[in-house]
């Protein structure tokens, strides 16, 4: 059965960003994406709103006069506050049920782009993405950030926004179902609001609306919900020196929010997944002789 809901364009991605002041970084970033086919549109969400768009960007918004290529369209969203939230609001002329919430300052080759978009459409109730990361519970009973997998975690369980596939449906269910509480927590730590949406979206996809829903949230039989998706590519990162995430302190940060979140949401949502997806390239195997078994 075709999808009929609001986001009726599904061969197609739209792009997401979210910037502060990078301005040429975000020029050569959007020129990129626009290289792409499969992108319907780039909405550029400016979050400093102390500081008109600068009009270089404006310019990009009305295209290349010069090619008659087709050019995905930019639209400037601007924000009355300076809030991590706002990175997933709902965009009112969004059109394709797939959106790429991207990073500034992240660089995704569009072959590994279009196979990402490919694999979530495997998927889409899964976040699909290149940056994995855990958590787990350490030996002394504490919450643990994980940056990769080791023996005791294999797998990974969530994914960061920097370059992330989602459903369109997920910006309304962070901005306007999620508790207060926990877009209060985001904008007092300045951070994690990616956790956040992942505890979210795990939580919404599994069948915790089977049980009766004047139940507290802590009481419902816990339902596994879906995991995210790793996709492997070269990516290139512009912000690991200067960028929020750089500082020493961040590890242990994102530890103390996993905790706060887990008890804001009253449980622990998050799936874990130990697969990865990757272009074919060729069958790996070793030549050997029995006696080397």
């Amino acid at each position: 059965m075709p999808y009929e809901g609001k986001f009726k364009k599904l061969e197609t991605f739209s792009v997401l960003i979210g910037t502060w002041d990078r301005i040429e970084l975000l020029k050569k970033l959007i020129s990129h994406y626009r290289k792409s086919p499969l992108v319907e549109k780039i909405f550029v969400t400016w979050h400093n709103p102390n500081a008109p768009v600068p009009e270089a960007l404006l310019d990009l918004g009305r295209g290349d006069k010069t090619t008659k290529l087709p050019q995905a369209r930019v639209e400037f969203l601007r924000k009355r506050t300076n809030s991590l939230n706002n990175r997933f609001n709902p965009v009112p002329r969004l059109k394709t049920k797939a959106v790429l919430i991207a990073d500034d300052d992240v660089r995704v080759p569009l072959e590994d782009l279009h196979l990402a978009f490919n694999a979530w459409r495997l998927r889409p109730e899964s976040l699909t993405g290149f940056f994995p990361r855990g958590h787990r519970r350490g030996v002394n009973g504490t919450w643990e950030y994980l940056l990769r997998q080791d023996e005791r975690t294999p797998g990974y369980d969530m994914m960061l926004t920097k370059a992330m596939f989602i459903d369109a449906d997920l910006l309304f269910s962070y901005t306007c179902l999620l508790p207060l509480s926990i877009h209060a927590y985001v904008d007092r730590m300045r951070n994690c609001e990616d956790i956040a949406f992942n505890m979210m979206a795990s939580g919404l996809t599994g069948k915790i609306l089977a049980y009766p829903l004047t139940l507290p949230l802590p009481l419902i039989p816990p339902c596994p919900g879906a995991s995210p998706t790793a996709v492997m590519s070269k990516i290139d990162d512009f912000g690991t020196t200067k960028g929020i995430s750089s500082a020493s302190a961040h590890r242990n940060d994102r530890a103390n929010c996993i905790a706060d979140l887990i008890t804001l949401f009253g449980r622990d949502t998050l799936v874990s997944n130990e697969l990865v997806i990757s272009r074919f390239d060729r069958v790996p195997y070793r030549k050997k002789n029995l006696d080397e078994w």
